[in-house]
């Protein structure tokens, strides 16, 4: 009896998965369940992994064409032109500056970083709101 423990699912098996989506998986069945070997360790039995991932192959082979075959447009013959797709409209975006919108200072603009000695700046209008 073989064991995988997490860090061999990827290697070994191709299971690219975080340890929280194996959870994840485990939780709703879509997955092997663990068994814990120690305190601190957990595994898969391999022979159960090595199965869900044929699984999953098969069922990727008998779903592929015929997904294919409906998701595609049928060909256009020669005496029938393709015609473009209609156009929708699209609403332009609105401006923004090159950080977006002004933030913590009510919209009003922003003091100079640096003054000259000597000029006064005048100083901004309490809001009233």
């Amino acid at each position: 009896m073989r064991f995988y423990l997490y860090k061999e699912l990827k290697p070994k098996a191709g299971v690219p998965w975080t340890r929280q989506h194996v959870r994840r998986q485990e939780k709703r069945g879509n997955f092997p369940m663990h068994v814990d070997l120690g305190e601190n360790t957990v595994a898969w039995l391999a022979d159960e992994v090595d199965a869900y991932v044929a699984q999953r192959i098969a069922a990727r082979r008998i779903a592929g064409p015929a997904l294919d075959d409906a998701a595609a447009p049928p060909p256009a013959t020669a005496l029938e032109p393709a015609s473009p797709p209609p156009a929708t409209p699209v609403a332009p975006a609105p401006a923004r500056g090159r950080r977006g919108p002004a933030k913590g200072h009510g919209g009003r603009p922003r003091k100079a970083a640096h003054s000259e000695p000597g000029s006064a700046v005048p100083p901004l209008a309490a809001s009233g709101s």
